[in-house]
């Protein structure tokens, strides 16, 4: 009898090690996942700054999280179910198609006269203009720290190692739809530039990211990068990666000029004054690409709505838009297609040109090609 309790004992002790293992391992992860703050040195330094105070970035404008869902739209005034979030509750009927890509369909560096961008999905871009290929908020996996969290309904066209060899990306914020860890971790040893907002080095650096590498600007600022302007501009949003580090880093919309081609990527953000000044400053733009999805009542002023979306792209001087943050991911109430649905009938009542390009296919933003595929899906 003694001996069949100890088999017992082994087989419990066995299984309570192999949990405390597991848990181990997964908390080992989420703590690479959520990434380092700005030290107490570098938030000094950040005092003194427009948009700073108290140890936070702030907006210009306030925050008013309690306005109603724009007319015709049926996400409602709350936040998403997480159960929704979860399981994929809005995903389309159908495939969304996707033109598959692997490491062969890239050359070893784009064409000096190239301008052309392909679109992951969601708010991920690549890039080639003026001899340089580089990304915005590079996502492949999910968009949380946990693997069966907010989870994909259209896999990537690309398989995170093939991507080719990246000049410089560009982090529109921290959240995690933006910023994904394993994919800086893959980049780590490249000679890839990181242009971000400021404090969003810190997860970089923390991701052992070489710090000469890391281009940390304020809105209002601006650097060159192999032969490419970017300059960082205001957003109306929020950061953070914890319950405890919102806003400790900065969000900032970014402007992008090479070859003869003027870019606005809008990041993230909700409607404000913000969009006609940087029109006012910085444009014409030749394309906008603008955020459209995930937007609910509670969430007016740090995500768009999609008239406000397109009226967006008017105040900037857009000739041409093109929407984004989109058919990837469950972050709202609405149906996976409502916002672009919506965007399309808003951009053709206001007379705003919509280039809608299928995932993974090559734009050329000279001649740009588009259908509406969203449509019967």
């Amino acid at each position: 009898m003694k001996t069949k309790n100890k088999k017992i004992l082994k087989v419990i002790l066995a299984v309570v090690g192999g949990l405390l293992l597991i848990v181990g391992v997964i908390c080992v992860e989420l703590w690479h996942e959520m990434g380092e703050t700005p030290s107490a040195a570098a938030a000094a330094e950040f005092e003194g700054l427009p948009n700073y105070a108290d140890g936070r970035f702030h907006n210009t404008e306030q925050m008013d999280q309690s306005t109603p869902p724009p007319e015709g739209g049926t996400a409602v005034g709350k936040r998403p179910k997480i159960w929704r979030m979860i399981f994929a509750g809005n995903s389309p009927e159908k495939e969304i198609p996707t033109v598959k890509l692997s490491a062969s369909d890239f050359s070893a560096a784009p064409n000096k006269d190239a301008a052309a961008v392909r679109w992951f999905g969601h708010s991920s871009l690549l890039f080639e203009l003026n001899g340089a290929r580089f990304m915005v908020d590079p996502v492949f996996g999910n968009a949380a720290p946990i693997p069966f969290a907010v989870r994909r309904y259209v896999d990537p066209p690309l398989v995170r190692r093939d991507l080719p060899k990246l000049d410089f990306v560009i982090i529109t914020h921290d959240h995690y739809d933006h910023l994904e860890y394993q994919t800086i971790a893959m980049l780590r040893g490249s000679e890839t530039e990181f242009i971000c907002p400021l404090g969003v080095g810190a997860r970089l650096r923390g991701w052992l990211i070489k710090p000469e590498k890391i281009h940390e600007l304020n809105w209002g600022e601006s650097l060159v990068v192999n032969g490419v302007m970017v300059a960082a501009r205001e957003a109306r949003h929020f950061s953070g990666r914890t319950f405890e580090d919102r806003n400790r880093t900065l969000w900032a919309s970014f402007i992008v000029a090479g070859g003869g081609k003027k870019l606005f990527i809008s990041g993230d953000g909700g409607y404000g004054g913000h969009f006609s000044k940087i029109g006012e400053a910085d444009g014409p733009f030749d394309y906008v690409f603008m955020e459209i999805d995930a937007w609910n009542g509670n969430w007016r002023n740090n995500h768009i709505f999609p008239d406000d979306a397109v009226r967006a792209v008017r105040e900037l001087r857009g000739a041409k838009m093109v929407p984004v943050h989109w058919s990837v991911f469950n972050l709202a109430d609405h149906p996976w297609d409502e916002s672009i649905g919506m965007v399309a009938a808003a951009a053709d009542r206001e007379g705003v040109e919509l280039v809608t390009p299928v995932i993974g296919a090559k734009l050329d933003l000279n001649i740009p090609e588009s259908e509406r595929w969203w449509l019967d899906r």
